[in-house]
């Protein structure tokens, strides 16, 4: 059977929280780029935030990471409530996804998660593809867990899965 081997990536959204976080979780995405088991790094950060974080975008240009900064988008209290950020994750992640020319394998974290190479590099060799061909998503979806009582809710510190599954 000719399998094509998938391209895989990591990318990283959200706020840059914690500098020591941001710095190893980029070191070790980069050793996994530099041994071939990724083959892109994309992050998306808030303008704001950027602009208080030059010296780590700066590390990002430096080292050939794909990356957008998106304008920052309004709080809407009404939507999400006085501290609400739902609108603002689902907008970063379409950003973040709206990256990719290509169907691919991705693993989607957070700046302030951090896993160690060893766990990455496991969750990146997981077998994403069904045995069957009757599904409606084209790969399988790894996520960290899920809620008893509302199944089609997950925990998004991070997950696997290909971009048309994502999408």
């Amino acid at each position: 059977k000719n399998m094509i081997k998938k391209q895989k990536s990591i990318l990283f959204l959200g706020l840059i929280r914690n500098l020591e976080y941001f710095y190893r979780n980029i070191e070790i995405a980069l050793s996994l780029r530099d041994s071939s088991l990724i083959d892109n790094i994309y992050c998306v950060s808030w303008k704001s935030d950027a602009e208080k974080n030059l010296k780590e975008i700066n590390f990002l240009e430096k080292n050939n990471i794909i990356f957008k900064i998106e304008k920052d988008l309004e709080d809407n209290a009404i939507l999400e409530g006085k501290n609400g950020s739902g609108m603002k994750v689902l907008h970063s992640i379409s950003v973040g996804l709206g990256l990719y020319q290509k169907n691919q394998n991705i693993f989607k974290t957070r700046y302030d998660l951090l896993l160690t190479e060893e766990i990455l590099s496991k969750i990146l060799g997981t077998d994403l593809s069904y045995k069957t061909k009757e599904s409606y998503f084209s790969s399988k979806l790894l996520v960290p867990g899920a809620h008893l009582s509302k199944p089609y809710f997950f925990i998004d510190w991070f997950y696997y899965s290909d971009l048309l599954t994502l999408k």
